[in-house]
Parts: C-alpha cells; structure tokens; sequence
C-alpha cells in the first residue's frame, strides 16, 4: 500500500523531531556533567584551604598549667588523639611550667607543642609567658628517653631544705631527664612520670639528700632532679648551706693557713658575689672561724657559694665569708664572680 505525499512527509519531520531532541540531551547531559566537576574541583580547593590551616607554626615561650578542673591535664598527639594505654599517654599538673615549641589548631581549638609530637596541649589550660618568633629547638630524643642511673644501695633520705633559685639542665646522656619523687622513685607508667630536656630551665623551690645525692625540687614532690644533671644559678640570699662531712673515699686535707687571722681586720659587707672553689689540692678545703681556727667544716672543689662579707687583713691577705662566721676561706682557694 502506497503512502500518500502527505503521510510520508509526516514521517521525517517526526524523524527530526526525534534527533533533535537527543542531540539537546546530550547537551543538557554535557553541561551538567562540567558543572558537576566544577563544583567537585571547589570543594577539594575549599578541603584544601582547610587542612593548610593546622600546620604547625615555631612558638617559643613557657606555659603554665592553669588548668581549672580535678586532677591532671591529658596531653594528646598532633592529630588530636589522646595515646590512653600507650607509651605517650602522658598528663601534666596544675601549676607546673613548661617550654613551649610550637602552636596549630587541634579540632577547631589552639594548641601549643611542650615536647614531642605527642606533647600537645590547649591553650585554654595554660597560661603562655613571653612568646617569641624565634622558632625553638625540637628536641631530638628517642621515644623512650633514658633514665639516669640511680645509685644500687638507696641510703636514707634527708629533710628537704627551701632554695631559691633557677637550674639549667645539663644532662650529657641520651634523651631525656627522668624526674623523681621525694622518696627516689622514677614513677614510671604513674601519672608522676615526668622527663625534663636538655637546655630548659626550671625554678628552684628546695633541696634534700637522695639515695646519698643532693638534688633539687622544681616543682610538686613527685618533680626531684639530682643536682649533678643541672647548673644552679641564682641562689637565694639565705644564709648558706652547711657543707657536707667528706665521704671516707675522699678525706678532706686541711690546706696550710697561709695567714691565721687572729685580729679582725676590716669586714665589708657585699652582695651580688660568688666563689668557686679553685683549689687543685687533695681532698676539700677547711673552712675557718671569725678568729682564725678550723671550724670542722669543709667546701668541695668547684662548688660556688654566695658570699656575704669581705675580709681584709693589715698585712693585705682577703678571707671571704660564706655562710655563718664559723665559714670563712683564704681568697687564694677561691675565684670570685
């Protein structure tokens, strides 16, 4: 059967129809497609944008605990996470102080860097003392700092004396200082246990004898340093600490009086000064009284002591005083700062 003119034409214009439509649903289908990857490439810049902004940056300074709540505060790793259980689950006091390294945002909140990258904490628990733009020197220990050795045989355990002052950490050994209790123990795995590096100082509060070694308190009673890892600077102006009696293995040798100051001479008061024992003799110098006679008391070579008076005699020889009048020393044993 034959088509008619008409019926034939009907027929392509409905075959145009049809390709005219795929062909705007491909444009359609194109331009959704663009639109799509446009708004894909935003949301990566915006990601982007975000994730720059929790960089670290240097921060030197020091942070004081100030942290309101009960018990101690729970440090946490660059990426927020707290380490319970692990070797970093560390927590610190109210009231103590530490170096600051570095701050950066953690989950929308400022933190600063006290030591590792697993020593972060908020900003809003501590309290920041004179920042700088200098960046600070990351410390380079190992994940388990080092524990100083401790004496085998624990010896009795003296009365903690007031001090006043600032000790500098010289540790020569690997890692970190391991700090201790009043009683000689390190407290590992405790919320006590506590590591101080190389370089940082740290206030004087008091000092006592542990385990047969003097060391010093800066900070609670779980926070003791044996004086031998630290430089101590600024002593306060109380009188002086007795010296200690000598040990047996190194008995002290009374040095020849260079000069018996029997008559008084002329004493002058002064402040400000120290004296670093200089003598390269056996054994510890003798100190001696107002008059001139040994006192039974003795300093240890290269020790430094505050020193309250001056004492010239007329025939020219200088005795300085370090503590009572029964602790005076010939200037030639000592140098004087």
């Amino acid at each position: 059967m034959k088509m008619s003119k008409i019926q034939i034409l009907k027929n392509k214009s409905l075959r145009w129809t049809a390709l005219i439509a795929a062909a705007l649903t491909a444009v359609s289908i194109g331009l959704s497609v663009k639109t799509s990857t446009v708004a894909a490439a935003s949301t990566t810049a915006a990601k982007s944008t975000a994730v720059s902004g929790s960089q670290e940056k240097p921060l030197s300074g020091t942070a004081v605990v100030t942290y309101p709540g009960p018990g101690f505060v729970h440090l946490m790793s660059a990426n927020g996470s707290y380490n319970t259980g692990t070797i970093y689950d560390r927590y610190i006091g109210e009231g103590t102080t530490w170096k600051v390294y570095a701050e950066k945002t953690i989950d929308g909140q400022l933190a600063y860097r006290i030591g590792t990258e697993h020593q972060w904490i908020f900003a809003k628990y501590v309290t920041l003392k004179t920042p700088s733009t200098t960046p600070a020197k990351t410390p380079t220990t190992p994940l388990k700092p080092a524990t100083p050795t401790k004496p085998a045989t624990p010896a009795a355990k003296s009365e903690e004396t007031p001090l006043s002052g600032t000790a500098v950490v010289t540790y020569p050994g690997p890692g970190f200082v391991h700090l201790m209790s009043a009683n000689g123990s390190y407290n590992t795995g405790t919320i006590y246990d506590r590591y101080i590096g190389e370089g940082t100082t740290w206030k004087v509060y008091a000092e006592k004898t542990i385990d047969g070694q003097l060391a010093y308190r800066i900070g609670t009673e779980h926070q003791w340093i044996f004086a031998k890892y630290v430089t101590l600077k600024t002593p306060s102006t109380t009188p002086a600490k007795t010296p200690t009696t000598p040990s047996k293995s190194a008995t002290p040798t009374t040095p020849t009086k260079p000069t018996t100051p029997t008559e008084q001479g002329t004493i002058v008061p002064v402040e400000g000064v120290t004296a670093t024992v200089t003598y390269t003799g056996k054994g510890k110098v003798a100190l001696l009284d107002g008059n001139g006679n040994y006192s039974k008391q003795y300093v240890a070579k290269k020790t430094t002591w505050k020193v309250f008076a001056k004492k010239t005699l007329s025939n020219g020889k200088v005795f300085y005083k370090l503590g009572s009048d029964q602790q005076w020393i010939p200037a030639q044993y000592v140098n004087v700062h």
